[in-house]
């Protein structure tokens, strides 16, 4: 004779103290044997159900027997206050979306032509009532904890097939069809101190915080609210996609902690509200939102944290597919390692952009169309900013030992900025606004590219290119506009793009090249040279003048190694040289 072995047996305590086995069978060959025995798992609302009933007339020629009636019933708002780790499980059992409630007379029915006095059909009217699935909330205690949490899906929901009039040709019985599946909504809230050290999965329902609490294992949920100032902590991914609103909103300025990925949406219920840390490791380990932060500026987070704070062996590399309204957003740095904010493509950020470390923290625009509105680097310069692959416009000031042109691409400088270098390491175009200066050399990584285009009254303070390493092209000179290099400028081709002044302090390599007979040159250094032509036989400067034409104690020595096409020279003098 064959015999088994229960194996794995897991007893599933349902709230109410009913107790179900369940088990995996082994034959084994002689015996019974029970193994592995525990109480690890307690279900939920397993009094939500249905009672089945009926409903007749059989008033009229031909009759309804019967149509099914469902009354539901069941506690659909339970607490939590067990601190034992075991899995928590909804598990309603049965729920009625419409049911039959009363069957009306409406009359026998004669249909032959010419009428024969006879009844062919009787006419009812079946009456129903409708119900939404239910939504099911658990409440977890203050220092209540699970181990995991869940939904079972396989709710028996009862419904109507058919209401309204009906036609009956012979007696007829109506029952409600029956599905196993069904999308009920699982809801819970956290008190506080409250830790899940597994997974929780609720697909499309809501976690309400309320204190602080701790998830060690993933989460799915359709939302999350922060109604507390505690901190709540998310050490794995945390994904509430399945919901309509997609959405990790703070009610009230709370603090949130998250260890891994995020997708959804991040928003705030009003200005300035809410911290949001995003971790990293002492490896710097890549970490992504993939949705917005906040909704506007006056709906925005108040601080976005890239890297932990106060955390010297901890750093992040954190991309963000979506648009970014913070009120302050922080690189926080590893004592070595700069943490990384990279701004996925066609994605904006409206926030200011510090660093906790000068010379640390580095800010990536990885293409499209993209603004960063506030200022960059203010207070510690970051180490870093790329952009220019794609169109990049930076609204504000921008601090940072290096503004790097990683592309093919536009970076706008709507204000100025301040650090070591801008740096050409593609054929991109920088554009200087009007009235914003660069207080930096500007370099290119490869000869002859490289275009600086200044919109305006604009001074570059450092170096401009290098010898073997010239811009591709400088555009300056705007009519009503002074445009003035105050170091070495090597360039292929200073473009005086209107009838402004271009004031060159030091050095040109590279040829003057003007348009329509405009433009004033001018040169204010001591001694200096300009290696190539200046105008040319089609289109000539209109004026060079050697030595500063608006301040009297200023002369130049000025050689000029190319030919030179200007409308007018002038030598300005200081009054005795």
């Amino acid at each position: 004779m064959n015999s088994f072995r229960v194996m794995d047996t897991k007893f599933r305590i349902l709230k109410g103290g009913k107790i179900g086995l369940a088990c995996s069978i082994a034959l084994i060959g002689a015996m019974l044997i029970l193994s592995s025995t525990k109480a690890n798992a307690t279900d939920y609302f397993t009094d939500v159900n249905t009672t089945l009933g009926t409903v007749n007339n059989t008033t009229l020629t031909f009759g309804v027997t019967s149509a099914q009636t469902a009354t539901n019933a069941g506690t659909t708002s339970v607490t939590r206050t067990e601190t034992s780790a075991d899995s928590v499980v909804f598990n309603p059992t049965a729920w009625a979306t419409s049911s039959y409630t009363t069957v009306t007379f409406n009359g026998n029915i004669d249909d032959d032509i010419p009428l024969d006095g006879t009844t062919d059909y009787s006419n009812y009217i079946l009456n129903t009532s409708n119900s939404a699935l239910p939504s099911l909330t658990l409440t977890f205690d203050a220092g209540a904890n699970a181990s995991s949490i869940s939904k079972v899906n396989h709710l028996t929901v009862y419904s109507a097939p058919t209401s309204g009039p009906v036609n009956v040709f012979s007696n007829t019985s109506y029952a409600l069809t029956q599905t196993l599946t069904a999308p009920y909504v699982a809801n819970l809230v956290f008190t506080g101190s409250n830790t899940v050290s597994g997974y929780t999965d609720i697909e499309n329902g809501n976690i309400q915080l309320n204190g602080s609490a701790t998830f060690t294992g993933p989460v799915t949920a359709g939302s999350v609210n922060v109604n507390t100032t505690n901190t709540v902590t998310f050490n794995d991914t945390v994904n509430l996609s399945p919901g309509t609103t997609d959405e990790l909103k703070f009610i009230v300025d709370g603090n949130v902690i998250l260890n891994s990925n995020l997708t959804g949406n991040i928003t705030s219920g009003g200005d300035n509200l809410g911290t949001v840390t995003i971790l990293g490791d002492a490896s710097g380990k890549a970490q992504s939102i993939n949705g917005d932060i906040g909704s506007s500026s006056s709906s925005d987070i108040k601080v976005l944290n890239i890297g932990e704070s106060g955390v010297s062996t901890n750093y992040s590399t954190t991309t963000i597919n979506g648009n970014v309204f913070a009120n302050s957003t922080v690189l926080n740095n590893g004592a070595t390692n700069s943490s990384e904010l990279i701004l996925a493509s066609g994605k904006n950020i409206t926030s200011t952009i510090t660093t906790a470390d000068a010379n640390m923290g580095i800010l990536t625009l990885a293409g499209g169309i993209q603004t960063v509105t506030g200022q960059v680097g203010n207070g510690n310069k970051l180490a870093e900013v790329n952009a220019g692959n794609g169109t990049s416009t930076f609204a504000n000031d921008v601090y940072a030992t290096n503004l790097d042109v990683e592309g093919t691409g536009t970076v706008n400088l709507d204000g100025k900025f301040t650090g070591t270098a801008v740096r050409y390491n593609a054929d991109g175009t920088v554009i200087l606004a009007d009235t914003k200066n660069i207080d930096s050399s500007v370099t290119t990584a490869t000869n002859n590219t490289g275009t600086l285009t200044l919109e305006g009254s604009s001074t570059v303070i450092g170096q401009v290119g290098a010898s073997g390493a010239s811009l591709k092209e400088i555009n300056a000179g705007v009519s009503g506009t002074t445009s003035t290099f105050v170091n070495d400028v090597y360039a292929s081709n200073l473009n005086i793009t209107g009838t402004g002044t271009v004031v060159l302090n030091s050095d040109l390599t590279g040829n003057v090249v003007t348009t329509g007979n405009q433009g004033i040159l001018t040169t204010i250094g001591a001694t200096q040279t300009i290696a190539g032509n200046i105008g040319s036989a089609i289109s000539s400067l209109n004026t060079l003048n050697i030595g500063s034409n608006t301040d009297a104690t200023n002369y130049s020595t000025t050689i000029i190694n190319g030919n030179v096409f200007a409308n007018s020279t002038v030598l300005n003098n200081n009054g005795t040289t």
